[in-house]
């Protein structure tokens, strides 16, 4: 499996406890020795993440990355390629 980052990032004003954005556009890509690429997925979407005055920017920037890298990794179509029961 291969995971091609095109574009990964957020933006966020560390002045103002509000919210922020998380833009992803990855390509999941599965290989097989015998048979080469089997299947391609492309992830590319806006997530806004709203932010509590009590909240860490940092642990939500954290959780937004893990939480958008195990949606990617629990597609059907990749977990059907890769014959793996979701993470």
């Amino acid at each position: 499996m291969t995971l091609v980052i095109n574009e990964w990032y957020f933006s966020i004003n560390l002045n103002l406890v509000t919210a922020f954005n998380f833009d992803v556009d990855v390509n999941l890509q599965i290989f097989q020795a015998d048979m080469g690429e089997t299947n391609t997925e492309r992830f590319k979407e806006r997530d806004t993440i709203d932010e509590q005055a009590d909240q860490s920017s940092k642990n939500n920037i954290l959780q937004a990355y893990r939480e958008q890298l195990l949606d990617n990794l629990n597609e059907p179509g990749l977990n059907e390629a890769l014959g793996a029961m979701p993470i």
